[in-house]
């Protein structure tokens, strides 16, 4: 047995010259739809020991499977995010621990334990121009009433 990529959908090794079988291999659907996931190949007819000698893409081990390019991107996104949540998750644990209010945490750590991308517009400003936290109802320096988000604000200003 050899495993392909998730992104292989079939295979044909021509039978001329010994080189395979020359019948279509497909990737078959599980009993949801989907494409099995890992593809294990198993062919008699020669196939198998033909791809594993002339495409490094084919591996005997499903441990070994290569990702492909949008596998990739996805997991280091997920990785990328997943340090980003516990930073966030250690910061807000420790000041806990030292006794610092929500109040008194700075603002540029505040929007990093908001969970939103520092690109992402989520400070809200009252009408005096005081910063508030996203999901806040009252502005922490004067009280006013909050609803507007920065962007919006300085859209209709």
């Amino acid at each position: 047995m050899i495993f392909p990529p998730s992104d292989f959908v079939a295979v044909t090794i021509p039978a001329e010259g010994g080189r395979g079988c020359g019948a279509e291999h497909r990737r078959p659907d599980g009993p949801d739809g989907r494409p099995v996931q890992p593809w294990a190949l198993s062919c008699p007819g020669g196939c198998e020991a033909w791809l594993l000698a002339h495409d490094d893409r084919w591996v005997q081990q499903p441990e070994d499977i290569r990702e492909t390019f949008d596998e990739v991107r996805a997991r280091e996104r997920f990785e990328l995010r997943g340090t980003r949540d516990r930073d966030a998750l250690v910061a807000l644990a420790l000041a806990r621990m030292a006794g610092v209010s929500q109040a008194e945490i700075p603002a540029s750590i505040a929007k990093a334990l908001s969970g939103l991308p520092a690109h992402v517009p989520g400070v809200v400003v009252c009408g005096s121009g005081h910063d508030n936290r996203p999901g806040s109802r009252f502005c922490s320096s004067c009280g006013e009433q909050l609803g507007r988000p920065a962007a919006a604000a300085a859209i209709g200003a």
